[in-house]
């Protein structure tokens, strides 16, 4: 049996834990998990789950992720139980639980729920902008379902916070990120759109910290000088990266980004040289790569398409720029 010491726990977060557990029941055979508080007095049970994915809030699908590795699960439920000390994150996770009695009711719908319901008129409507809802475009097919889950996901896990005028920030992020693209200025409504790299990027920071353990503290969004999405890094000197990773919205981005790094890193070339501003951007990751010499390099594509690279340097230019296994993106502990 697995003990989960939580500190400064609230009477209103147990009870929201409560009826989490009590919805999602564990799987057979995983065995059985108890909450307690620091003083040992024992708070919850977990036994096992008897539901499939089908029908599951996004927070349970996260959960069985884990189901194999009990000190990952540890861990997540423990930031689960932080979330929801939170008020407005623990009505928000509360209503999604609420409404799994509803028919119809999916993951992509709590996403389609959270965008107009929160996001969409924070954004439209702060001050400094006041543009109304009126514009925005549902384009929904620009995210996948298990991009727009683990989006949630580091939503409610605090690991992108609001810091105003609908902007989020990461705590080791150089840059703030948003999730509406705006159009021409003059049309009225403005016209607005999802904004599906950043959507992505945010997806990222969850996997990095639920899936591969990364501490909330040590990631971040836009590295340095721009040149990468996310960064994870060893300790909390930004000259430290460890994890570089780049977003793009489409495959074919993806695809034709590591082709010309892996070229370039080939047979590397000057700036002046290249002829596009494809090549200027994968030219700029590599140089980014070769100043702070982060170890991984991870691509990010939609629907949870990625490949990871381990790069190693000479003295001035990256010398190998190979794929590795998932593994290589797991947190190797302080510097």
């Amino acid at each position: 049996m697995t003990a989960l010491i939580l500190e400064h726990a609230t009477e209103e977060a147990q009870l929201a834990l409560d009826r989490i557990v009590a919805r999602f029941p564990w799987m057979e055979g995983f065995g059985d998990f108890v909450l307690q508080e620091s003083d040992g007095t024992s708070q919850i049970k977990l036994t096992a789950l008897e539901r499939g994915l089908n029908a599951m809030s996004y927070e349970a699908r996260d959960l069985l992720r884990f189901k194999d590795d009990p000190n990952a699960l540890s861990a997540r439920l423990v930031d689960l139980y932080s979330a929801l000390r939170d008020a407005a994150l623990r009505t928000s996770v509360l209503d999604r639980l609420d409404n799994l009695d509803k028919p119809g009711i999916t993951t992509f719908q709590a996403f389609k729920d959270r965008v107009l319901g929160d996001l969409l008129p924070t954004f439209c409507n702060d001050p400094s902008r006041g543009w109304g809802c009126g514009g925005f475009k549902e384009d929904w097919k620009k995210v996948a379902e298990i991009d727009a889950a683990d989006f949630l996901s580091a939503l409610d896990a605090g690991l992108i916070e609001h810091q105003g005028r609908g902007l989020y920030r990461a705590p080791r992020s150089h840059a703030s990120e948003q999730f509406f693209w705006s159009g021409d200025r003059s049309i009225s409504p403005r016209p607005v759109s999802l904004w599906a790299e950043p959507i992505i990027t945010a997806a990222v920071l969850a996997r990095l910290h639920f899936r591969w353990g990364w501490p909330k503290q040590l990631l971040g969004t836009q590295s340095r000088k721009w040149e990468f999405d996310v960064i994870a890094y060893r300790d909390f000197d930004s000259s430290h990266e460890y994890v570089a990773c780049e977003v793009k919205k489409s495959v074919a981005e993806l695809d034709r980004l590591i082709e010309l790094m892996q070229s370039f890193a080939a047979e590397p070339k000057a700036e002046e040289a290249l002829t596009s501003s494809i090549e200027i951007n994968a030219f700029r990751k590599l140089k980014g790569l070769e100043a702070r010499r982060a170890p991984i390099f991870w691509a990010v594509g939609p629907n949870g398409v990625n490949k990871v690279f381990q790069v190693s340097y000479t003295d001035e230019h990256v010398s190998t720029f190979k794929a590795a296994y998932h593994e290589a993106l797991a947190y190797p502990g302080p510097v």
